[in-house]
């Protein structure tokens, strides 16, 4: 686990390794793109400290959004950066 107490993003470092973990912690993993989404979907649902990062509930919207970002990585790296972040400094 992470733990760094001057980063102050760490916590959510914290998180994404305690959702990693119960992803992999089943021997059965999905292998197609709906059922990889739909165990981190459930994941995230039922994690605490993932849902105490937000004050909305989580949910997943575009599973094709998904399969085509999987399939055009190199030119939806740029898009997904620009129009991810807030700020010219965070990009």
């Amino acid at each position: 686990m992470a733990a760094n107490p001057n980063n102050p993003f760490d916590g959510v470092g914290q998180i994404h390794d305690e959702l990693l973990a119960a992803y992999f912690a089943d021997d059965n993993l999905p292998t197609t793109l709906y059922g990889i989404a739909n165990r981190v979907s459930l994941l995230a649902v039922g994690n605490t400290s993932f849902n105490s990062l937000s004050t909305t509930p989580y949910s997943f919207h575009s599973l094709e959004r998904v399969g085509y970002i999987s399939s055009h990585l190199d030119t939806c790296t740029p898009e997904i950066i620009e129009n991810s972040l807030d700020t010219s400094a965070a990009k």
